[in-house]
């Protein structure tokens, strides 16, 4: 289990990150992503066949796919506010 918690650490790095921007940011909770899949075969579609042992595995997986999501939110927001005040001024 010390994997769950060395992505955990980094997850958290990145989400508290103020240097990175968002499109690093999303890049890289892909990337752990991506490593979780590999390392505990996680598929969120067969999330009910795994049993408790992989409860917290599962658990981050899942709450890093949110914070993905928030990402890009947050990154289409912004790009589509940077195109109203470009519209705006030309």
């Amino acid at each position: 289990m010390g994997n769950i918690q060395d992505f955990r650490k980094n997850y958290l790095a990145i989400l508290k990150s103020k240097k990175l921007k968002h499109s690093k940011k999303s890049e890289l909770l892909i990337a752990i992503l991506s490593q979780m899949d590999q390392i505990f075969e996680i598929r969120t579609g067969e999330i009910e066949k795994y049993n408790t042992d992989n409860y917290d595995a599962i658990t981050l997986y899942l709450e890093i796919k949110g914070a993905l999501r928030i990402q890009n939110e947050k990154e289409e927001y912004i790009e589509g506010e940077k195109s109203k005040v470009n519209h705006f001024l030309h």
